[in-house]
Order: structure tokens, then C-alpha cells, then sequence
């Protein structure tokens, strides 16, 4: 037979641990919120530069336009001077410089993700498709073209083309994630 303060604390146990499951719940929640959407860190404008972990980046140009150059190389090639982007749409090219100041910092382990966003929180990935015509930097990424990664010392220019929608191309702005596991910067480049 269960007596009053037997079930007392077997409903305090029971309360303990629904708060402690919902706290460890709210918590982790919390957390890869915070990994998806981490909070910037510093905001570039063109010529500006920012430090992180041993490797320094710095806004080089955020241009957009109905149309770029394409590379010298492929004029020949494709019978044409510029690159077009589709109908409504415009071509935004986004040139950063990157270099490895420390050289603790291991080269294999410098990497970014940049993605260009609107205020209504739509999201734009670079476009490999018109990319790879435009003529700009060699490198695609902060891991740079070398096989043995960036260099200390030795800065490079990385560009990344996006296709966004000409009606709303003013108000993008750019987020580059760095590596540095969960708590790792986001760097937000404006073009102004």
C-alpha cells in the first residue's frame, strides 16, 4: 500500500524530470538554431577587412549588373563579350580577398560558405552555370586553387557569381560563414 507521501514524491520526481527533459529540449533547440542562423559577427563594406582565426578577408568589390564580362579565354569560344543574366534577373559578383596570416592555423582547415540574402530572409547560392563564364578570380572558395591551400602570407582573390531577381538586387547583402566549428563567425558584406 502507497501512501500520500510516497505518491507526493513520485509526482515531484515525475515534475523534476518533465522540467529538466523540456530545459535540455529548449536548450538544444536553441543551439542549432544558433549553429543554422549564427549571429554576425562584423559587418564589411567594399575595402574593409576582418580577422578571424589566423586568416584575414577583406570585401574587394560586390557589383551587380544585367550582364558582366566574360573571361578572355572563352570570347573566342562563345562569340561574345559579356555574360547576360536571364530575363528579370541580374548577375551579382562578390570578390573577396583571403590570406592566411598565421601560420599555426592549419591551410586545410580555412573555408567559408557565402550566400547572398534579402530582408525578407530569401537566399541566393552562387551559380556555377554563369560562374565559370565571368571573368574573375581563379578561386571559387577561401580554400583557394593551390592544392596545398592558401599560403601564408600570400593573399588571393576568390569570386562567386549569384543570379538574383532585378526587382529586389539593391537590398541583398552577403554572408560569409567561416569555419571554426559551432561557434564559427558569419561576416555580413555589403556593397555600400
Amino acid at each position: 500500500m502507497t501512501g500520500p507521501t510516497t505518491r507526493r514524491r513520485w509526482w515531484l520526481l515525475c515534475l523534476a524530470g518533465l522540467v529538466f527533459a523540456t530545459s535540455v529540449g529548449l536548450w538544444q533547440s536553441r543551439s542549432i538554431q544558433q549553429f543554422r542562423r549564427p549571429e554576425v559577427g562584423q559587418v564589411l563594406r567594399t575595402g574593409e577587412r576582418a580577422v578571424f582565426d589566423g586568416v584575414a578577408y577583406q570585401l574587394k568589390a560586390f557589383t551587380h549588373a544585367p550582364e558582366l564580362p566574360i573571361k578572355p579565354e572563352l570570347r573566342d569560344l562563345r562569340d561574345a563579350d559579356v555574360v547576360r543574366a536571364l530575363s528579370g534577373a541580374e548577375l551579382v559578383q562578390v570578390v573577396l580577398t583571403v590570406e592566411r596570416i598565421d601560420p599555426g592555423r592549419r591551410p586545410d582547415t580555412v573555408f567559408c560558405d557565402l550566400t547572398l540574402e534579402d530582408p525578407s530572409g530569401r537566399v541566393w547560392r552562387s551559380d556555377s552555370s554563369v560562374e565559370y563564364d565571368v571573368d574573375g578570380p581563379e578561386a571559387s572558395t577561401c580554400g583557394g586553387v593551390e592544392e596545398s591551400g592558401p599560403r601564408v602570407g600570400r593573399p588571393f582573390d576568390v569570386g562567386q557569381v549569384f543570379q538574383v531577381p532585378a526587382d529586389g538586387v539593391d537590398r541583398v547583402t552577403g554572408r560569409l560563414r567561416l569555419s571554426g566549428g559551432q561557434g564559427r563567425l558569419l561576416l555580413e558584406l555589403q556593397p555600400r
